[in-house]
């Protein structure tokens, strides 16, 4: 039996694109539920970056002498 943090677990596991394979979805439903949950993970990750990646050019330009 499944319990919630065994769920929290695999979500955390699943987005982060780790994947030990420890907690497997078993189900269809479960298994299309884990490919969004990647899916996610993924974009979560590159939006992420490139906000990092902005604020720190962002800050380059205005810190350049003679600009």
């Amino acid at each position: 039996m499944s319990s919630t943090t065994d769920f929290i677990y695999f979500s955390f596991i699943t987005m982060l694109t780790i994947g030990y394979g420890d907690v497997v979805p078993v189900g269809i439903t479960a298994q299309t539920i884990a490919v969004f949950l990647g899916v996610a993970g993924q974009f979560y990750i590159a939006v992420l970056m490139s906000m990092l990646v902005g604020k720190f050019l962002a800050t380059n330009q205005r810190t350049e002498p003679g600009t």
